[in-house]
């Protein structure tokens, strides 16, 4: 047999070079939104333990900051009236938490990657939000953890709990 002295012509090998740096930019770019997706869901789901009582926007944002790493962003001047949060939730969604203990303040409570941001309610955002909560079972009446329950014909959705249990908050 003969020896090939090449094994590629110039052209093939910067060819070959143009894939692969095409491929390495491609792994880089999944990589980095991989991460940033994996932080904003991680914030959404978290769980905490608040048990607060006549209190106000600060000591609820102190009890929240103990448990998980959100930074808050809030007008302190106009917050700083509210003392009538009462709340008492062991092991709940950060969502809920917040929604529940901003429920009657005219404050609001959103959830963008790790930061909460609080602000007034607007006037025609004043309605209240239908709240649907439930428990999904199989045959047997044993609770399903993780099924997703979502608004037919939307994308809005819950996952169960591992008791079975769901809250949903409908959109106005």
């Amino acid at each position: 047999m003969k020896k090939r002295g090449k094994l590629c012509t110039p052209f093939q090998k910067r060819w070959c070079q143009k894939i692969l740096l095409s491929m390495k930019h491609l792994c880089i770019f999944l990589l980095v939104f991989n991460m940033g997706l994996n932080a904003a869901v991680h914030s959404q789901n978290q769980r905490v333990s608040v048990k607060l009582k006549n209190a106000g926007i600060e000591d609820l944002i102190v009890a929240i900051k103990s448990q998980c790493d959100m930074g808050f962003s809030y007008d302190y001047g106009k917050t700083k009236a509210v003392k009538n949060i009462t709340v008492s939730m062991q092991n709940a969604l950060l969502a809920d938490v917040l929604s529940e203990a901003l429920k009657g303040t005219g404050f609001v409570a959103e959830i963008e990657n790790s930061m909460i941001i609080i602000k007034e309610i607007v006037r025609g955002e004043q309605k209240k939000a239908r709240v649907i909560k439930g428990l999904i079972t199989d045959e047997g009446k044993s609770p399903l953890p993780g099924v997703t329950v979502l608004i037919k014909g939307t994308t809005i959705g819950v996952v169960t709990d591992t008791a079975g249990r769901y809250t949903l908050t409908l959109p106005d």
